[in-house]
């Protein structure tokens, strides 16, 4: 009786050694995939986590003082921007011109963006609407959107490309 329990110890001993070396190499492979597809990631475009493009809206008060209206009514539709994609959103205003009011969004990509307009709803057009009607008509809301360049991130950069020449 004695062998047989010393014959089941030692079967197990040698069992959960062959299953740590398995997990050990299991993990070691895992941590290879992993490795790659970090590299992969980090050669291609970051997608949503830097977003790509910037929406900027550009507008004039049409009553001096009034620019805290303004941006109010901006403020309230902040999380209709947030809610159709944008990822970040400020109100920008003018040091040299306070009724001058700048809305900035981003969003993570150009067809993010363009999404964006089809999942404006009815709410967040009178509001758009209520900010267009506190705008100088002589002085119309001007939009630019920029986009981040794309990066070659195969080759470095090379001196007459880097801008510093």
């Amino acid at each position: 009786m004695f062998c047989y329990a010393r014959l089941t110890v030692e079967t197990l001993f040698y069992f959960l050694s062959i299953v740590q070396i398995a997990t050990g190499l299991y993990l070691i492979f895992q941590g290879l995939q992993w490795l790659a597809y970090a590299r992969r990631r980090a050669a291609t475009d970051p997608g949503f986590y830097a977003p790509r493009t910037a929406v900027l809206c550009s507008c004039k008060g049409l009553e001096p003082g009034l620019e805290r209206n303004l941006v109010d009514a901006l403020y309230t539709g902040r999380l209709a921007r947030r809610r159709t994609g944008a990822v970040s959103w400020r109100v920008w205003c003018d040091a040299a011109d306070p009724g001058r009011v700048l809305e900035q969004f981003v969003v993570g990509s150009w067809d993010e963006h363009l999404r964006q307009h089809e999942r404006v709803s009815r709410r967040d057009q009178q509001r758009l609407d209520e900010v267009r009607a506190m705008t100088d008509p002589s002085r119309p809301t001007t939009v630019t959107h920029w986009l981040a360049p794309q990066l070659n991130r195969d080759s470095p950069p090379t001196p007459s490309s880097d801008g510093l020449n």
